[in-house]
């Protein structure tokens, strides 16, 4: 499934943006489907850009690095817990 990066201007003057996996794969549609939703959530939003990302974007990488910190903790490698956890790192 493709990944877009959707940002808009709230009529706060917020800037909202993120990443979305979503089963279109034809960039027209999902920019009117995220147009839409974006409308129902601020009807009064004044800019709106969505566009399809590839996974070796490095703005992806290191979003998708942060996500899985933050949902599943990060935990130094000198903290590791375990049966190996007396073993030394291999050097490579």
């Amino acid at each position: 499934m493709p990944w877009y990066f959707i940002s808009y201007s709230s009529s706060a003057g917020k800037l909202v943006k993120g990443f979305k996996e979503f089963h279109i794969k034809n960039v027209d549609d999902a920019f009117v489907y995220f147009l839409d939703k974006a409308r129902v959530a601020d009807p009064g939003l004044t800019g709106f850009n969505c566009v399809m990302v590839s996974t070796k974007w490095e703005d992806w990488q290191e979003w998708n690095r942060n996500r899985y910190k933050t949902r599943y903790g990060y935990t130094p490698p000198e903290h590791r817990s375990g049966p190996g956890k007396y073993r030394k790192p291999k050097e490579g």
